[in-house]
């Protein structure tokens, strides 16, 4: 079973399964089966177009444990080679 938000989603943002089959080139049916939670894992290409849809992130949809992971694993390098803040000088 994949947990996901996808049915939220997808009528919040007020799109049909029909749309967003067509929009990711997949059948109705398949994104039926991945609301339903009835696909244990489905690629990482549709979850990225999903998401890309949609105009969000895969976390902010999918949950999966390795997204989880790999989304964690993203924050840890950009917390860790981010550059210092700047000071700003007084004044400004």
């Amino acid at each position: 079973m994949m947990l996901n938000k996808l049915r939220q989603v997808r009528r919040m943002k007020d799109v049909t399964q029909k749309e967003l089959a067509d929009a990711v080139g997949v059948s109705r049916q398949t994104i039926l089966a991945i609301e339903k939670g009835y696909i244990k894992r489905t690629s990482d290409e549709l979850m990225l177009n999903i998401a890309n849809y949609f105009g969000v992130g895969v976390g902010d949809i999918f949950f999966t444990p390795l997204v989880q992971h790999v989304l964690h694993e993203h924050e840890k390098q950009n917390i860790s080679t981010s550059p210092p803040p700047t000071k700003l000088a007084a004044g400004d």
